[in-house]
């Protein structure tokens, strides 16, 4: 956008176009209606950061990443556009300057699978990877390239499993209750219980994450942490305090939880996760500069618990991108593609079940070479490329798994991403 001698006027007179081209992008999605949408509010978000100047350059960053997330096969929306705009906003100076990049880093948090057992991982572990990888990938050599990460959640499955009763913290003080709960949480991940079973698909779960960020350009690899590296930073036991002391209640001698996230996936979740997840979420915003968080729609129900943290710990509100894979929910699990599957296997999976080749192609497409590749004619040509990508990424996740989950702490990786992408 040109910005003349007419100053202000100028911006304003294209401004409202380009506000309500990016609200027109960023619609209700899967039972998710973003707040603040209106265009006074949205516009209100420049003047109050002072970057009016910047109304073309954000607005036309956020539309480009709602068109990634399509290109790859999802739809994308946001829990607040006003704070995902704020946010692009505070950097847009920096930005201007060379010095960092205009969109914020952004974390996923990827759940246990259950389903993954024996290497029986689907390809649309690749959703979320094949945004963010779009997202790096359509960055030009002018610009600096967003930060991502991922976040291996699977330890919360562990306290899914021990329930509202497995956990007994007895300390009345609320920081020796935090200290309680994760000095028991550790030992008990050290000593894999409750079930070792668990683990075992957790590691390769976690094996394929990092052999998938493995894809990823030099420069940008996505960094794979644990809950566990959260769990063991000696910063996170305030954050779990604070947690503790507005989401829990100490009755009849135990703590207990009083403002339980009511989530339920492949099984209820455990109230002891609410404290944990709201107390993670703002406390790697405090640590590492996250002002992103990405998830599908049917995690929703965290965000207002989330923004309420945010609140008492007086840390920046999360832009929540929240988003749709493609429409195949009448294909059962066994349906579809698995890494380790021969390119036999893919063509057969995609000739029973209509649509599963173009959702597939969607979701590899981005980490090819030479793209074109899936613009086949025949099924079995298409089959063939998923294949060969999806063993390489098998066979790179049975070495990795061999190795063992590495511990990241994270104040090497919050070191590391004070520093833009590129120059390490």
């Amino acid at each position: 956008m040109n910005i003349s001698g007419q100053g202000q006027s100028t911006v304003f007179d294209c401004g409202p176009g380009e506000i309500l081209a990016l609200i027109e992008s960023f619609e209700p999605l899967g039972g998710v209606t973003p707040k603040n949408r209106r265009r006074k509010t949205i516009r209100n978000v420049f003047e109050r950061n002072r970057a009016v100047a910047s109304i073309g350059t954000v607005t036309g960053e956020l539309i480009e990443m709602h068109r990634r997330a399509v290109s790859v096969g999802l739809d994308l929306t946001v829990n607040d556009l006003a704070v995902l705009v704020g946010a692009l906003c505070s950097r847009f100076e920096a930005f201007e300057h060379g010095e960092t990049s205009l969109v914020p880093p952004l974390y996923k948090g990827v759940s246990y699978n259950p389903a993954g057992k024996n290497w029986r991982e689907w390809v649309l572990l690749l959703d979320f990877f094949a945004f963010m990888h779009s997202l790096v990938a359509s960055t030009s050599r002018h610009k600096r390239p967003i930060q991502t990460a991922v976040l291996d959640a699977s330890l919360y499955w562990v306290v899914n499993l021990l329930g509202e009763e497995g956990i007994s913290l007895t300390s009345r003080s609320v920081d020796k209750a935090a200290e309680e709960l994760l000095g028991f949480l550790r030992s008990l991940v050290e000593q894999k219980g409750p079930d070792s079973g668990v683990y075992e698909i957790a590691g390769q779960r976690n094996a394929y994450m990092r052999a998938i960020a493995e894809q990823f350009p030099a420069k940008v690899v996505p960094q794979v942490f644990t809950v566990l590296d959260v769990w063991r930073d000696p910063g996170f036991v305030s954050f779990l305090s604070v947690a503790l002391a507005n989401f829990c209640a100490y009755e009849n001698g135990q703590w207990r939880v009083k403002r339980a996230v009511t989530y339920e996936r492949y099984m209820m979740y455990s109230p002891w996760v609410t404290p944990l997840v709201v107390a993670e979420q703002t406390f790697l915003s405090s640590k590492c500069g996250f002002r992103l968080f990405l998830a599908p729609v049917e995690e929703a129900a965290w965000n207002s618990a989330v923004d309420v943290m945010s609140r008492l710990t007086g840390t920046p509100y999360y832009a929540t991108l929240m988003y749709t894979r493609p429409k195949t929910a009448d294909i059962p699990y066994s349906g579809f593609p698995f890494f380790s599957d021969t390119a036999g296997q893919v063509w057969d999976k995609f000739r029973r079940y209509p649509g599963l080749e173009e959702a597939t192609s969607y979701l590899v497409r981005t980490f090819l070479p030479f793209p074109g590749d899936l613009n086949a004619v025949t099924d079995t040509d298409a089959a063939e490329v998923v294949s060969d990508f999806c063993n390489r990424i098998h066979s790179r996740a049975l070495e990795l798994y061999s190795e063992g989950v590495p511990e990241l702490p994270l104040a090497n990786m919050c070191w590391l991403m004070q520093f833009p992408p590129g120059t390490c």
